[in-house]
């Protein structure tokens, strides 16, 4: 069974629900791992509100994501939100695959869900992503890829689906060899490339967050590829909320929940 992680931001709670309702798509879902943020919210009327729309969450825990980053103490040398809200909720994701005990994990965004059945894991328990064709994404979430694992984008497709399965295996795995490649604990070295990506491309302004583009997806999705270069992907095909005459085509197996951005190179 697969057990989902998934991040839901204060004021998306409605779109989470919209989400959850289409969970059988999703084939082996288990347990579902809810991180909810920022810190200091309420969090004891979100599985009720849930549970009024239907669905069942007997397999649900919720916690908040300060319980992720307090965990991590020493090892956490810069504040979360130097670089802003966007990339500390893909820190968070990734400080939740390495505090699960599950094997097969998936990550998952609140506000994408499936139209159509998919298996994220084949029998062996092998991870088999979703990817956006020849999707344009920002040139330097690549470069993040090279300066932190030492290696070329593995494919033209872009990983960014709001869908990552992974094993906790490959996950040691990943985090051990940016430990022996950069010498120190993998959130460490993070914050190192971010440090040298945001010095080149964002001057420091008073009062504001420094911006370091980064993506946990293409992150996890290049790592996996470059292990096994025979991981089965699947296409993605979604259409956005700004596009929804789209529905009654067949040819679509994802919906999005928010507009459509898209990072021009």
């Amino acid at each position: 069974m697969i057990t989902r992680l998934l991040f839901i931001g204060q004021g998306r709670e409605p779109d989470a629900i919209q989400t959850l309702k289409f969970d059988r798509m999703i084939k082996d879902l288990g347990d579902t791992i809810i991180y909810y943020g920022p810190e200091d919210c309420d969090t004891d009327w979100i599985l009720p509100a849930m549970e009024k729309e239907g669905i069942d969450t007997s397999r649900f825990s919720i916690h908040l994501d300060a319980e992720l980053r307090n965990k991590q103490d020493k090892h956490i040398l810069k504040d979360f939100y130097t670089y802003g809200g966007w990339v500390s909720q893909q820190i968070i994701k990734l400080l939740a695959i390495d505090n699960c005990e599950a094997e097969n994990i998936l990550v998952q965004d609140c506000d994408t869900y499936l139209l159509k059945s998919h298996n994220f894991f084949n029998d062996l328990s092998e991870p088999m992503p979703m990817v956006q064709s020849n999707k344009k994404q920002e040139p330097h979430f690549y470069l993040f890829v090279e300066e932190i694992l030492r290696i070329q984008r593995q494919t033209k497709d872009s990983f960014v689906t709001e869908f990552m399965p992974i094993t906790k295996t490959s996950w040691n795995t990943l985090t051990n060899y940016i430990k022996n490649t950069h010498g120190k604990y993998w959130l460490d070295a993070l914050f190192d490339i971010f440090e040298k990506v945001a010095d080149i491309h964002s001057p420091i302004e008073k009062g504001l967050p420094r911006l370091t583009k980064f993506s946990e997806y293409e992150l996890l999705g290049n790592w996996q590829l470059h292990q096994n270069p025979n991981m089965i992907l699947t296409q993605q095909i979604r259409f956005n909320n700004d596009k929804v005459d789209l529905v009654a085509d067949g040819k679509y197996n994802a919906y999005c929940i928010r507009p459509n951005y898209r990072f021009e190179k």
